[in-house]
Formats: structure tokens, C-alpha cells, sequence
């Protein structure tokens, strides 16, 4: 049986989704207060970072990861022994997103993998380039999914509820990426590896897991990819 049939351990891991979600919050601040991002890097920047006012995304997305830190904080207060097994999941989603690169940079060289958007190389920056995933994180995984979840679990089963849930947060995301000037075609191997695939993630694994691992994506991709 899933952890999750318990919606109220899924909204547990949801509230601690939101303090490793606040840590790379801080990572993009810190980015921010140090780099400017030229007119080429915006260029490649991924086309939701283009539907605001450029200021207002940059600084509004760390912003967001402390507001929802606080909001989840006060629904789901992370409790002292839930520290240490929460601390496991986050890294352990960090080390994978880790060992995942690495084995694409020794087969793919310095190039990324068709499955990977290009605007998740070095082209955007390391600040465009975190500010994207982190958005895609606080947006889809802290608000979308949760919300649809518990109103759906409401009505229908466990299986249900995730499926539906997860179909309609892949497509928000799609819709999210076409919404911003410059949006590239749809393409389906992008919507099954950072839509479908994750969202089952959240469920199957744990959110905290999947927010760790997108973020450290994104902190790393352009160190390692051209």
C-alpha cells in the first residue's frame, strides 16, 4: 500500500518539500545579488521566465520559495523526528540527480541528451537557469498538485486522484511553457520525462525527493552541459 493513501502524510511531505524548495530559494537569491543575466542569456532562457517583467520573475521567484515555506510551515509544521529521515530523502534525491548527470556526461560527452530541453544547458546561466526549475518546482509541485489532489481525494479512490492529478499538472506545465514568448513546439519526450515521469514521482516516491532532484538538476546541468 501507497504511504500516500494517507493524505495527511502527503501533505506532511509536501511542507517539508517546501524547505528544500526554500534552500535553492536562497541558492537563486544568492545568484541574483551576483550575476546579471545578459540579453543572449535570456534569449535561451526557458519561455516561462518570459511571461512577467524580467525583474519581476527574477525576484519574484525566490520570493515565492519563501512565502510557501512559511505558508506550508504553518499547515504542516515539520516536527523535530521527522528532521533527520526528511534530511535522507532530500539528499538521497540530490545524489541521484547527481549520478544521473554524471553518467550522461561520460556517454553523451559535453552535449545533452535529446530528452533534455536546451534551455536547461549553460546557454541561460546558472541564475536564469535555477530560477526556471525552481518556478517549475514552487508552482506545479507546491501549489498545482497538492491542491488537485485533495480536492480529488475528496470524491475518488487513491489511483484515481494521482492519475488525474498528475494528467492535469503535466498539462499546466505544458500550457505554462507555451504561455511565455518564445515557446518552442510541443514536444512529447519533454512532456513524458519532466511531466508525467516526476509527477508519478511525487506519488510513487515522495515529493521531497522529486523537489531535491529537479533543483540540483538545475544547479548543475549547466556546469556539466553545453
Amino acid at each position: 500500500m501507497n504511504k500516500y493513501q494517507d493524505t495527511n502524510r502527503f501533505l506532511e511531505d509536501m511542507s517539508v518539500s517546501a524547505y528544500v524548495a526554500l534552500a535553492f530559494g536562497f541558492y537563486t537569491l544568492i545568484l541574483l545579488l551576483v550575476t546579471t543575466p545578459t540579453e543572449a542569456q535570456w534569449l535561451y532562457a526557458d519561455p516561462i521566465l518570459k511571461i512577467l517583467p524580467r525583474a519581476a520573475v527574477v525576484w519574484g521567484i525566490p520570493i515565492l520559495s519563501i512565502l510557501l515555506f512559511f505558508i506550508w510551515r504553518s499547515l504542516k509544521p515539520l516536527q523535530l523526528e521527522g528532521v533527520y529521515p526528511a534530511c535522507k530523502v532530500a539528499l538521497a534525491g540530490s545524489a541521484t540527480a547527481i549520478v544521473v548527470l554524471l553518467a550522461m556526461r561520460l556517454v553523451d560527452s559535453e552535449h545533452l541528451p535529446s530528452f533534455v530541453p536546451p534551455e536547461e544547458s549553460v546557454k541561460p546561466g546558472l541564475l536564469l537557469g535555477m530560477s526556471a526549475g525552481l518556478a517549475e518546482e514552487l508552482v506545479i509541485r507546491l501549489i498545482v498538485t497538492p491542491l488537485l489532489f485533495v480536492v480529488l481525494r475528496t470524491r475518488l479512490g487513491f489511483n484515481w486522484s494521482v492519475l488525474i492529478t498528475v494528467v492535469i499538472a503535466a498539462l499546466s506545465f505544458a500550457l505554462w511553457h507555451e504561455a511565455g514568448s518564445g515557446a518552442a513546439a510541443f514536444l512529447p519526450q519533454y512532456f513524458v520525462t519532466r511531466s508525467i515521469i516526476m509527477g508519478l514521482a511525487v506519488f510513487y516516491i515522495s515529493p521531497v525527493f522529486v523537489v531535491a532532484l529537479h533543483c540540483t538538476v538545475h544547479v548543475f546541468i549547466p556546469l556539466l552541459f553545453v
